[in-house]
């Protein structure tokens, strides 16, 4: 034996990038001087075969291994019987690849390129291949949703297939053009689920976890969630869509999602449809409220203003001239016109249906860092408004004139609403504790059973009693006017979102990605 040459069995090879580990073992068919195969194990080389790994696109997710340990961007085999493979952990970016190339001395240089399949969500959002651990939304109303097989070096005699899991029965179906798959939701709205679709080059393949989000009640007890998704809510954490609050209407309810770009408003029906609008450029908002023109009133921080947006979507905006600013929650008055907290200028506003917008500062000692009322503000069965800020609750009448009532000190008071018994309702985020006022100005607080709850928006339902959500905690909880607090864990829930009393009688939450609706008794 006097020498060797590298002559690998295959040039290309493809490992899914599915953010597992995956293994590809290099078959070499080494050959003597005399260009015979070299078969006896155990053999010397006269001059061993170096394989030598570059990463492009991307790096450290490819190692050599030698006889199965790794040995980095290099290992040599010396002798027959050896063992040379390329371990992958399944990640990079859809540019990443690897070349291992293979030398030995007076021969030609061979290589071998092993390129990662990535299977990508081609949507309005984008998300990596290697972070599809949790489903491929399909969108709503959209009904389908587009995966795109993507292999830096494959050979154009590549051909995909898309296989769908038993599973998918009902939930999603599958055609395939191309690199791409299309995956559209099953025909009855009613079957909702996760199913797994297989996207194959022949050589390797990636399993993609696709969810029908359309509807789907999940049991919680007495009572049923329904979880409804935007359109255009991402399907991930990357690029949140909050919705940030919302408001009843006759069989509709309507929501910011502040975060897009644009953002939107949404109105979403108590059957579950929803329609979004897009927001003008660069707004964001925050609060929104239903005004006594018909039409929706929004405040958006971005520019900043408040805006009125007819029911076609149509919207008007009205700038807010310093030093009000920041614009956040809003709520109708009584008086016919709509009112609003504003924090940089720590100011309580008006705003007519005509636009003219009037501001009122906050009154001596409550002007600290931090104590504006940009938490939540509701009109009283008194015919005032009522509003929270970090160690108050602030009361304001049609004309200006604001009382401020002290609760415990750095309680954070968050929401606020009026409550079946001619009370004023609110939560205590930091004291942990929920408070009634009366109108004229009593406090009373009720600490909650369990430290660090963290409630947030609170809402008078009809059946007597009132229920909040809490920060920390799949969980709602109920209040009786005299104070009995009861919890009910509720799986799936967004605890931390909004809530409110819808016109069909049952709760609605809005936070995070998605609306969600809790139906069967108001009891739980």
């Amino acid at each position: 034996m006097r020498g060797s040459s590298p002559s690998p069995a295959q040039t290309y090879a493809s490992l899914p990038a599915d953010g597992g580990s995956h293994t590809f073992t290099f078959a070499l068919r080494p050959q003597d001087f005399g260009n015979a195969a070299t078969t006896a194990p155990g053999t010397t080389y006269a001059h061993p075969i170096t394989l030598t790994l570059t990463e492009t696109g991307d790096s450290g997710h490819a190692t050599l291994l030698l006889n199965g340990v790794a040995a980095g961007t290099k290992a040599t085999i010396t002798t027959s019987g050896q063992t040379a493979a390329l371990r992958y952990d399944g990640q990079g970016s859809v540019s990443y690849t690897t070349l291992t190339t293979m030398t030995a001395t007076g021969y030609t240089a061979e290589s071998v390129r092993v390129s990662p399949l990535y299977v990508e969500p081609l949507d309005v959002y984008w998300v990596p291949s290697n972070a599809l651990l949790t489903p491929v939304v399909i969108p709503v109303p959209k009904v389908s949703v587009y995966l795109d097989a993507v292999e830096v070096d494959a050979p154009s005699s590549v051909k995909y297939t898309a296989i769908p899991s038993s599973g998918c029965n009902g939930v999603a179906t599958v055609s395939i053009s191309g690199p791409n798959a299309t995956v559209t939701g099953g025909p009855n709205p009613a079957l909702v689920g996760t199913c797994n679709v297989t996207i194959s080059d022949g050589s390797s393949s990636v399993t993609t976890p696709v969810e029908n989000r359309i509807a789907g009640p999940d049991r919680t007890g007495e009572a049923l969630l329904t979880t409804y998704w935007p359109p255009d809510v991402p399907t991930n954490n990357a690029v949140g869509a909050d919705i940030s609050s919302y408001v009843g209407g006759p069989g509709a309810l309507y929501f910011w999602e502040d975060a897009g770009s644009p953002a939107r408003i949404g109105r979403i029906k108590t059957t579950g449809e929803i329609v979004e609008v897009a927001a003008p450029s660069g707004h964001r908002g925050f609060g929104i409220a239903a005004g006594p023109d018909g039409n929706l009133w929004v405040t958006s921080v971005v520019g900043p203003s408040i805006d009125r947006v007819t029911m076609t979507g149509a919207f008007t905006i009205f700038p807010i001239p310093p030093p009000a600013g920041f614009p956040t929650a809003i709520t109708a008055g009584a008086d016919g016109n709509l009112w609003f907290t504003a924090e940089q200028g720590q100011q309580l506003c008006r705003i007519t249906l005509a636009g003219a917008i009037t501001e009122f500062p906050l009154p001596s000692g409550y002007t600290f860092s931090g104590g504006f009322p940009w938490v939540s503000i509701t009109s009283g069965p008194d015919g005032n408004l009522w509003f929270s800020t970090v160690s108050a609750i602030g009361r304001s009448t049609p004309t200006g004139t604001i009382t401020m009532f002290p609760v415990t000190p750095n309680s954070y008071p968050d929401g606020i609403t009026s409550g079946p018994d001619g009370n004023l309702w609110f939560t205590e985020n930091s004291g942990n504790a929920i408070g009634r006022i009366t109108p004229s100005g009593t406090v009373t607080e009720f600490p909650l059973p369990r430290p660090s709850s963290y409630p947030e928006s609170i809402v008078a339902a009809r059946d007597g009693n009132l229920y909040f959500t809490l920060e920390a905690g799949n969980a709602i909880d109920k209040i009786s006017v005299s104070g009995a607090i009861t919890e009910f864990a509720v799986p799936n829930i967004v605890s931390n979102g909004v809530i409110i009393d819808g016109s069909d009688g049952n709760l609605w939450l809005g936070n995070g990605e998605s609306v969600q609706k809790l139906h069967g008794p108001m009891q739980l």
